[in-house]
């Protein structure tokens, strides 16, 4: 990965003044988001708020991106794609192709003759990669600390107007601190992507697209888990013809007690029974989770990594096991786009 004529700025460890370093970090009220349950109707609303003409907000969409990214074959193709830069072997050049030395040690640490990226600038690159996930992100560096940016952070997402290009005191508020603004942008990177539909001159994020498939897998694992205690574990019924509430209760006891699975107290007179009527698929009928699942599973993997089988590619198997094959050849595109966003 090379950077060319790479300009160093504030590249000093002098401390700025006081009222760029202290001011931003003071002027967020840090305030928890909380995680609600999403369906279709909610994600129709976190769009509808961002696409608004007047006062447009991106809360209810980043707060759906909490649980879109707790997916874990999600949050495995975003790692897979991110190692494919934050793993690449890193050189600063100057203008006429030289490699800069000075620049190299600033940005990474020289093992065995190797540059190896220094955590700081590893960080700011998988924050910068970030906002294609999530739309932008806003990466605060804080102050130079013997050549490294140790207090590097993104700032949260819901407090941010990429609209407006505001940092906000509170969500919702339709004033804020510009955070490009000549007292502050020292200490400030503002990373954004291209406009989804141009409504609004920043992104989505490719999150957005993910939500509606990470909704129906979610939901797939509850159906799945429902289907499992039902129908794969074996359900225990008892009878007794015991009247005594005392008596009852010790055989309800030893019935409750047996294990995790469910199970009924029926009087052993009584005529009472519980029936399960499950369809014509009969034992196959997990098949179905199974299948829509990794439906859903290829086309996440194609959104992020570019085609179905480039995280779940077996050797050997739909022409997979070489450099040129259409899973191999997505990923180098992918790593090639994203290193240009990182320059």
């Amino acid at each position: 990965m090379k950077l060319l004529g790479f300009n160093i700025s504030r590249a000093t460890n002098a401390a700025p003044p006081v009222k760029g370093k202290a001011a931003q970090r003071a002027y967020i009220s840090t305030q928890q988001m909380q995680r609600i349950r999403q369906d279709a109707a909610t994600r129709r609303m976190a769009i509808d708020e961002a696409e608004r003409d007047l006062f447009p907000f991106r809360y209810k969409m980043q707060q759906m991106y909490l649980n879109t990214i707790e997916n874990g074959h999600i949050h495995g193709c975003i790692e897979r794609r991110k190692d494919l830069t934050l793993l690449r072997r890193w050189e600063f050049i100057d203008r006429d192709g030289k490699p800069n030395q000075a620049v190299t040690e600033m940005f990474c640490d020289m093992v065995r003759g190797q540059a190896h990226t220094k955590k700081w600038f590893s960080d700011f690159v998988s924050h910068t990669l970030d906002a294609q996930y999530y739309g932008y992100s806003l990466i605060w560096m804080g102050d130079m600390v013997n050549g490294a940016f140790p207090m590097i952070r993104s700032e949260m997402r819901w407090h941010v107007s990429p609209d407006r290009r505001l940092i906000m005191t509170y969500p919702y508020n339709l004033s804020g601190q510009a955070f490009d603004a000549e007292e502050y942008k020292n200490w400030y990177v503002f990373i954004d992507t291209p406009s989804d539909n141009g409504i609004s001159p920043c992104g989505y994020g490719m999150l957005l697209k993910l939500s509606i498939y990470e909704i129906f897998a979610r939901n797939l694992l509850g159906f799945n888990g429902d289907f499992v205690e039902l129908f794969a574990q074996p359900f225990r019924v008892g009878k007794t013809d015991k009247t005594e509430e005392a008596e009852r209760a010790e055989f309800e006891a030893i019935l409750r007690d047996m294990g995790s699975s469910a199970y009924a107290m029926l009087d052993a007179n009584a005529g009472e029974s519980i029936e399960f009527i499950d369809s014509n698929l009969g034992s196959t009928g997990f098949q179905g989770y199974d299948n829509f699942e990794a439906r859903l599973q290829k086309t996440m993997s194609t959104i992020i990594l570019g085609h179905p089988d480039a995280i779940n590619s077996v050797p050997g198997k739909l022409g997979n096991d070489s450099t040129d094959s259409p899973a191999q050849m997505e990923l180098r595109d992918k790593q090639t786009k994203d290193g240009i966003i990182v320059q």
